[in-house]
């Protein structure tokens, strides 16, 4: 997996110094898929110098413009992840899927304490329509009957929606709107959550809880909070 989203993540883009330290692109079709990041690593003849920057880091550059950084290196010189880099070399529809595998893992699973460690964990089959689902939503935020200057509730979703991402914690990777905290204890109940799940000075109509309510009871369990 490691791998696979290594090559397949250094596909796409660039380093840019102002932000990393490093300057430079993997590969010719930054833009595209292809097998040029594995190809370009393992066969191109590279030379360690020190970054553009000018901040002491150091990288490898291929006479082409290409670059490298020292942990992808790294990586190649290491007998285990080299085997893989090798297979996924020769067969390149190989490292898509498991590029994708890893990907979809990586993005959608909360594996609690130990983020994407342990036994595999079948993706979820959908059993709602969300095309009528986001029909819904975007026909609930136009029905703002508030004296605002919007009529709309976007930006109260907007509000619920940051809030929600907030309390992720990155010290056990629990939390944000993978897992809707927000609507249990203590979340719900901290002072700058106020008017979003629970709120003694606003109608129980303008919550964005109540507001969305409607909604999953239509759909269902199917349709769940997180």
């Amino acid at each position: 997996e490691t791998v696979a989203l290594v090559a397949g993540g250094h596909t796409f883009g660039k380093c840019h110094s102002s932000r990393s330290g490093f300057e430079g692109q993997w590969t010719h079709t930054p833009t595209r898929w292809s097998n040029s990041y594995l190809q370009n690593l393992l066969n191109l003849d590279w030379e360690l110098v020190d970054s553009p920057a000018g901040n002491g880091k150091k990288q490898y550059n291929h006479t082409s413009g290409l670059m490298m950084l020292v942990a992808d290196f790294e990586m190649k010189e290491d007998p285990t992840y080299r085997g893989f880099m090798e297979e996924y070399l020769n067969d390149g529809d190989l490292l898509k899927a498991d590029f994708g595998r890893a990907w979809e893992k990586l993005m959608n699973r909360d594996m609690g304490n130990r983020p994407c460690l342990g036994e595999e964990v079948a993706t979820p089959a959908l059993t709602v329509d969300y095309v009528e689902v986001k029909k819904a939503v975007k026909e609930m935020l136009r029905n703002d009957r508030r004296a605002t200057d919007f009529n709309h509730y976007g930006p109260l979703f907007v509000r619920f929606a940051w809030h929600c991402a907030g309390t992720f914690r990155g010290t056990d990777y629990r939390g944000g709107c993978d897992g809707a905290r927000i609507l249990h204890a203590p979340q719900k109940d901290w002072a700058n959550n106020d008017g979003l799940v629970v709120g003694d000075d606003e109608p129980q109509e303008e919550l964005a809880k109540a507001l969305l309510q409607p909604i999953k009871d239509h759909f269902g369990d199917g349709l769940s909070w997180a």
